[in-house]
């Protein structure tokens, strides 16, 4: 009897610690739904990328860090401002970037000159965008009228390339007319002080000198034959370490280009602001621009044309002309829109 006692005491004891410990509990967990919690910081992914704010090379990426598509991806990007496509290429070699933004034409030569670069995306191409513009009174209102001219052009960009199918399509070779080195941001004044006779440019600035010359100007374009595709560019190395990172951009960019397509005044306002290019030129260029990440068939073939004639102007062979598809990194963009995809390998 004393033991069944005992028993029922210590069984009461444990029931009443039991009930005791269930409250606390109760307790604890009503007191901490009380208290705000406290959001953990989002770590974003740090990328810069090198591109030219007087161009609309980076017409999607303007979009894109504009309307926060990049840091909804998880990226905390950083535009690095240079002067032309050549020299964004040259930062992502030197370290200086992570992207880079740029026509076909700095890419291709930079491949040809054996570094390690792939394509990620084409992220836009444009017809019309570029041209040569020349001065009538300067007795130029065909184009045979340029035999013996001056024409300023930025060597070393698809401006050159553009020049010398202008003069094979017109019957002329390179001989007839004097080239001039003239950086972007100085041959719209080459032009319009008359130290010129042609310039060769892209847009918008071909438009930008039309504009001041008025009747004045004489325009020529090659729609038929090359219209440049803008890519966005990075190292293989950076490639194969950073596939997450790539994604994300990729998926922003993405979201930009329609974006552009749903809202292309508000897209405008967003690029004017931040190139600073008269908002009235990228409404005229906004019929030519199509706007789609892509790796098309079309590319690869400007490519292989391309340096075809670059080694050909060098004087080297042939031989020498590099495998593009070595060079271009297709598992990102497969991996979000496959569709977008059409170069045969």
């Amino acid at each position: 009897m004393e033991n069944t006692k005992k028993h029922f005491v210590s069984n009461k004891v444990l029931i009443t610690l039991f009930t005791v410990f269930l409250l606390l509990l109760i307790v604890i967990a009503f007191k901490l739904s009380e208290e705000p919690i406290t959001p953990q910081p989002i770590v974003l992914e740090k990328v810069t990328i090198a591109t030219t704010f007087s161009s609309i090379v980076s017409y999607s990426i303007f979009v894109a860090q504009n309307k926060g598509f990049f840091k909804h991806e998880g990226l905390d990007v950083s535009l690095l401002n240079l002067s032309h496509g050549t020299a964004n290429l040259n930062a992502i070699l030197q370290g200086k970037a992570d992207i880079a933004a740029s026509s076909e034409t700095p890419f291709l030569r930079s491949v040809v000159a054996k570094n390690d670069l792939s394509i990620i995306a084409t992220t836009f191409t444009a017809e019309h965008h570029l041209a040569l513009v020349a001065r009538k009174d300067h007795g130029i209102n065909s184009f045979q009228d340029l035999r013996g001219k001056t024409i300023a052009v930025t060597m070393g960009s698809n401006g050159e390339y553009f020049l010398d199918i202008l003069l094979s399509m017109n019957g002329m070779i390179a001989d007839q007319v004097t080239r001039k080195h003239v950086k972007p941001l100085k041959i719209v004044q080459a032009i319009t002080s008359g130290s010129v006779d042609a310039i060769v440019t892209w847009a918008p600035t071909h438009q930008e000198a039309q504009n001041i010359l008025g009747d004045n100007s004489q325009v020529f374009y090659a729609d038929e034959i090359y219209s440049p595709s803008f890519i966005v560019v990075a190292t293989q190395n950076y490639i194969q370490d950073n596939p997450i990172i790539l994604k994300k951009f990729l998926m922003a960019l993405d979201k930009a280009s329609k974006f552009i397509l749903s809202s292309p005044a508000e897209a405008r306002k967003i690029v004017s602001k931040q190139s600073k290019i008269d908002i009235s030129l990228l409404e005229d260029l906004s019929s030519s621009l199509i706007f789609k990440l892509t790796l098309s068939q079309f590319l690869l073939t400007i490519l292989n044309n391309q340096a075809e004639w670059e080694i050909k102007r060098a004087g080297n062979s042939l031989e020498n002309v590099p495998n593009f598809l070595d060079h271009i990194h297709f598992e990102t963009l497969d991996s979000i829109n496959p569709d977008a995809i059409s170069i045969i390998r």
